[in-house]
């Protein structure tokens, strides 16, 4: 591809530019596969086994309407997460939603692999992505979308560049996939060092965790987004603000009113906050004064002279990594309040839990630097693949 390479619009270069379904058919809990964006990884894979299912009669009907992508078709994101693509591969049959987009490639123009590449090419990508309209939902018209022009070398060219394209990605794709391994190990190892610290010890008494503070259930005012309880200045936890900090939290995204206050859960800096749904068992410890909704449950009253919240943070965490292990394949819906003030807890000097709490944020430290570290790497391979496509389509691979 030198500088006089041909550039068409992807109209010119398909059989067919359409978009799935505009009204979304009853779904049912098995039928045939429907496919949505949310359906189409990163990594271009097409989730048939777990994507919603609809019956035979509007299976058909979409099929007919064109709505049924075939074997070499391209899939692309047009509404919400504009760009992903996907080339569809699968044996089994399958209807889409209008927030993808199908491009059917007219094969005696255009392979269909080169064409996945460009659609993933930095270029087009930011193209379609700037093309983006609309004021609640972001999308991609598919009037814009067959007007976006493409380069289009001859056949054996484009052939070439996908022979360079495959065997490049292949080895970039396994190093991607051994440093996610290394990365997951990694992070592994902060549970291990949870249960070293925790188990080592041979002979621990255990008290219930109601037995060290008051067990309380947090608390929302009602109804949801009255102005006179909502956008005021008093700071509500979200489970995104656990999310976001770990163990020392500040709520930066939800505010009550005073009078809205009133009609939730306000708990003191330095309360310990347990996540009862959402992602049920996390622990975090409020840096601010703030209030709790529903989603969460705190321990108050904890005498300092006795416990240490980070020692105890530290060991919420262990728990919950041991009952997400306990409960692999099923998802933890909430955690009663009972069930928390049920918890066992290891009583231990105080002095000593300070000890175990500084090993643990110490070795935790190391291990979260060597995740760094592996994530960076991760990220420099991923921008490499991207480098090459637009390489590859700027005729310098």
């Amino acid at each position: 591809m030198g500088s006089k390479q041909i550039y068409k619009p992807i109209k010119d270069c398909c059989l067919l530019v359409t978009d799935g379904a505009h009204k979304s058919p009853k779904t049912l809990d098995e039928g045939f596969p429907y496919v949505t964006v949310r359906d189409i990884g990163d990594d271009g894979s097409i989730d048939t086994a777990n994507c919603k299912k609809i019956s035979l009669k509007d299976f058909n009907l979409l099929a007919n309407g064109n709505c049924q992508p075939l074997y070499g078709d391209i899939l692309f994101s047009k509404d919400g997460t504009v760009g992903k693509v996907a080339l569809v591969k699968n044996e089994k049959e399958f209807v889409v939603l209008s927030s993808l987009t199908i491009l059917r490639p007219d094969r005696k123009l255009i392979d269909s692999t080169f064409f996945k590449y460009i659609m993933l090419s930095p270029n087009i990508q930011d193209e379609a992505i700037g093309l983006k309209t609309g004021a609640a939902i972001k999308r991609v018209v598919l009037r814009t979308i067959k007007e976006i022009k493409i380069p289009l070398p001859a056949l054996p060219e484009q052939q070439r560049i996908v022979a360079k394209l495959d065997g490049l990605f292949a080895k970039i794709d396994k190093a991607i996939g051994l440093l996610e391994e290394n990365i997951a190990h990694t992070q592994a190892l902060m549970g291990s060092v949870l249960d070293e610290e925790f188990n080592k010890r041979k002979k621990i008494e255990y008290v219930k965790a109601s037995e060290i503070g008051k067990v309380i259930r947090g608390s929302s005012p009602r109804p949801k987004g009255d102005p006179r309880y909502y956008g005021g200045k008093v700071p509500r936890l979200m489970v995104a603000d656990v999310t976001r900090d770990g163990m020392y939290v500040t709520p930066r995204i939800d505010f009550l009113t005073e009078e809205g206050k009133l009609k939730s859960r306000p708990c003191p800096k330095g309360t310990l906050t347990i996540q009862v749904s959402g992602n049920p068992g996390t622990p975090s410890i409020l840096n601010v004064d703030a209030c709790i909704h529903d989603g969460f449950a705190a321990i108050i009253n904890i005498d300092e002279n006795v416990w240490s919240k980070r020692f105890l943070y530290h060991y919420l965490i262990l728990k919950k990594i041991e009952y997400s292990q306990l409960a692999k394949g099923a998802t933890f819906q909430n955690i009663k309040t009972d069930i928390i003030r049920d918890f066992d807890i290891p009583l231990i000097d105080k002095n000593d839990q300070e000890k175990i709490s500084d090993n643990i944020e110490n070795k935790n430290r190391t291990i979260k630097l060597l995740v760094e570290t592996q994530t960076q790497k991760l990220n420099h391979l991923k921008a490499l693949k991207s480098s090459l496509l637009d390489q590859a389509f700027k005729g310098e691979l």
